[in-house]
């Protein structure tokens, strides 16, 4: 049997280490990517013509930009079907501040490749905690020092960035032992740096404490783009969804000029790495990937599972940024749109959404909706 599944983003999936630092983002704070599966798809045609009768719906492509403020009881509807026909949807929600506190805890604090056997989940743990607090509390010059160090890869910039970082920590260290603990981290980092160097030079040592550029086609770096993450994500939890059976699955992205090899790129990769077993464990995703998928790039205008995949991202999207970070009164209908989505979301399984945000949003969530 093949598997079909449409896929659409929300939120400026550009790169989030500019050439001047933005922690606002443009006022999109967070980045959305949505995947739904969609077996029966002239059924799916017939509901969405009715959709469109019901609601009155005259726009040629159903966009969640249109219809989540003016229309949202047609998402609703939307939800309800997906609910009731069962279809499959698997959605990577990041902020983007956590992704980079997450890149800044990965190179200057706990790099992953100093740690030879994760597999027990406590360094993660740590990690994760780490994360967490510098994506609430650390400072604008500290981010600064890291966006510098990226933008403008040297020795002394990435020191200068590691040193900063250092300094905030060390700064409330008689606080409690976690700041202690933590400016020691990144001491030993510089000594693995230093070891690193006089292994290999000091370029090829740069490159592992600090983000590495994906490139576009036409030779572009692009620095933390979340829709990396996100589709390595969406393909580990469609190998784990389907049991290793990905032969027969096709992805059809929207059409992506800047980034499609970008995104072609990881899927290749996946299918041809060994990737360690000594990792943390996952329980959504399974990244050994032992069969080649299909990824293809289709115009949304002419394709109603990608129109789909739009609208539940720009729901995600826009849901969890006015309830969690603009802190606006949020109208019942859309509470009630959630709840719909997530009758079929169960703990540990790829389906559902995976909400890369700090902890302390999670419980939020979590405990509004007894996750």
């Amino acid at each position: 049997m093949k598997y079909t599944y449409y896929l659409d983003e929300s939120g400026n999936s550009g790169d989030l280490i500019g050439n001047k630092m933005n922690l606002a983002f443009g006022n999109q704070p967070i980045f959305t990517l949505s995947c739904i599966g969609i077996s029966d798809l002239k059924k799916t045609i017939r509901f969405v013509s009715e959709l469109r009768t019901k609601h009155d719906i005259n726009d040629d492509e159903l966009k969640s930009s249109e219809l989540y403020f003016t229309k949202p009881e047609a998402i609703l509807d939307l939800a309800k079907f997906i609910s009731n026909e069962r279809l499959p949807i698997l959605v990577e929600l990041v902020e983007k501040k956590y992704c980079i506190a997450t890149n800044i805890v990965n190179h200057h604090i706990m790099p992953p490749y100093y740690m030879p056997d994760e597999s027990d989940g406590k360094a993660q743990y740590i990690r994760n905690g780490l994360a967490d607090y510098i994506a609430n509390n650390l400072t604008d010059d500290c981010y600064e020092s890291f966006f510098y160090a990226c933008n403008n890869p040297s020795e002394e910039n990435l020191l200068s960035s590691m040193n900063d970082l250092k300094n905030f920590f060390n700064i409330k260290k008689d606080v409690s032992n976690f700041y202690e603990l933590t400016g020691k981290s990144i001491d030993e980092t510089i000594d693995d740096y230093n070891v690193m160097k006089s292994r290999v030079g000091s370029e090829l040592a740069i490159k592992k404490f600090l983000p590495l550029p994906d490139t576009t086609k036409k030779g572009i770096n692009i620095k933390l783009l979340p829709h990396v993450h996100s589709i390595f994500n969406i393909i580990g939890r469609l190998n784990k969804y389907h049991c290793k059976e990905l032969s027969n699955v096709t992805l059809l992205h929207d059409v992506q000029n800047d980034f499609d090899s970008i995104l072609i790129y990881c899927k290749e990769f996946l299918e041809n790495e060994n990737l360690s077993g000594n990792g943390p464990p996952v329980l959504n995703s399974d990244y050994e990937v032992t069969e080649k998928l299909t990824l293809e790039f289709v115009d949304s205008e002419k394709n109603v599972g990608v129109q789909i995949a739009d609208l539940l991202a720009g729901f995600f999207n826009r849901y969890i940024n006015g309830l969690l970070y603009k802190n606006v009164d949020v109208d019942n209908v859309y509470h009630e749109i959630f709840s719909e989505f997530k009758k079929n979301f169960k703990y540990g399984s790829p389906l559902g959404v995976n909400f890369v945000i700090p902890e302390s949003k999670q419980k939020i969530i979590f405990s509004r909706f007894n996750f």
